[in-house]
């Protein structure tokens, strides 16, 4: 698990009243599948842990980004996925 990520998964495996990740700001698919996908699997070894939702704008502004990895790995978690695409609109 990347340094940066291990405080905020120990904080979030200690309070159970989390039922949901929100992975958000700094659009979270500019980073890479598989480390998407570790942290999944962190987020998804933790018990009271319900959803993931991921906020993105890369669907719309660079739809290759949605890769068949990056499916994969979604189906693969335990987790209820919630993928919000952020699209902005001229009104």
């Amino acid at each position: 698990m990347p340094v940066r990520w291990a405080a905020a998964v120990e904080e979030i495996r200690q309070d159970s009243s989390l039922e949901e990740v929100i992975l958000s700001g700094g659009d979270p698919l500019t980073i890479g599948d598989s480390p998407l996908a570790n942290l999944a699997e962190l987020l998804a070894s933790i018990p009271h842990l319900r959803r993931l939702r991921i906020h993105t704008r890369l669907p719309i502004v660079i739809p290759e980004r949605v890769t068949e990895e990056l499916v994969r790995w979604l189906r693969a978690t335990r987790l209820t996925r919630v993928l919000v695409v952020h699209a902005n609109h001229p009104r």
